[in-house]
C-alpha cells in the first residue's frame, strides 16, 4: 500500500498495484487455510471472507470521507491505525486461545 501511495507516475503505480494484487491472490488462500484449521466448523473462514468483501465494499466510501481535502494521507493513516488494531486483536485472540501452562 505504501508503494502505491508513494508511486510517481503511471508505471510506478502499475507496478505497485500488480505486486499488491499478486500478494492478495497468494495470501488469501493461506489465511483462509489457517482459519479452517483453527475452526473446523468453518465459521471463522466464512466470517473472514465476509469481512474482506465488506471492506472492499465500504472501504472506498470511507476513504472518500477521510480524503475530503483531495490528499491521500488520511487514508494511509487510517489504514495503518486499522491494520494495527486488527493485528492487536489477532495477537489477543491467539494469546487467549492458548492453553494455560501446567502449574
Amino acid at each position: 500500500m505504501i508503494g502505491i501511495a508513494a508511486a510517481s507516475g503511471f508505471t510506478g503505480f502499475a507496478i505497485a498495484a500488480v505486486l499488491f494484487m499478486a500478494s492478495w491472490v497468494f495470501l488469501t488462500p493461506a489465511y483462509v487455510g489457517i482459519l479452517a484449521v483453527a475452526d473446523p466448523q468453518g465459521r471463522a473462514a466464512a466470517f473472514g471472507m465476509t469481512t474482506q468483501y465488506g471492506g472492499l465494499a465500504l472501504g472506498p466510501a470511507l476513504a472518500a470521507l477521510v480524503n475530503s481535502d483531495g490528499r491521500y494521507l488520511g487514508s494511509i493513516v487510517a489504514g495503518f491505525i486499522l491494520a494495527t488494531a486488527a493485528a492487536a486483536c489477532m495477537i489477543y485472540a491467539d494469546l487467549k486461545s492458548r492453553p494455560a501452562a501446567a502449574q
